[in-house]
């Protein structure tokens, strides 16, 4: 089965609607340029089958704030090309750190709320926090 009829398969959960879709990528860990990668091809594809798709850094977040009311409307967007080229070298961890206002958060901010708004969120994270079930639990928490 290719990856557009699985995709296609998960609106029929909800009826056949259109949904919006988070692509949890990136995160902090020494394979978030892989899951970025990852990220922006599963986000493409989703798009392609119809539903609206935030593709969102685990570790970076959004600022909410900071955003107009026309890009607040448009979060979530089913006409947008994500891309993300893999570089040569692992990515400098702490310098990513520095230049983020999380301290030792591991998740971004707005980043849980963003995803309790979604339909659906889609695990695109490799390493750590991802493969481990705990970024899964908590998403599980945020239903209940």
């Amino acid at each position: 089965m290719q990856c557009a009829d699985r995709l296609r398969g998960i609106a029929k959960i909800k009826g056949g609607i259109d949904l919006n879709i988070v692509v949890l990528a990136g995160g902090y860990s020494p394979e978030r340029d892989v899951s970025l990668s990852s990220g922006s091809l599963i986000a493409n594809a989703l798009m392609k089958t119809g539903h609206k798709v935030l593709m969102l850094d685990l570790y970076e977040g959004i600022d909410l704030e900071e955003l107009s009311e026309e890009q607040y409307q448009t979060l979530f967007c089913d006409n947008k090309t994500y891309t993300y080229k893999v570089p040569s070298n692992e990515p400098n961890l702490e310098e990513l750190r520095k230049n983020s206002n999380n301290g030792r958060s591991l998740i971004g901010k707005n980043v849980l709320e963003l995803c309790k708004y979604s339909d659906i969120v889609f695990i695109a994270l490799h390493g750590g926090i991802g493969e481990n079930g705990q970024i899964q639990a908590m998403l599980d928490n945020l239903r209940n």
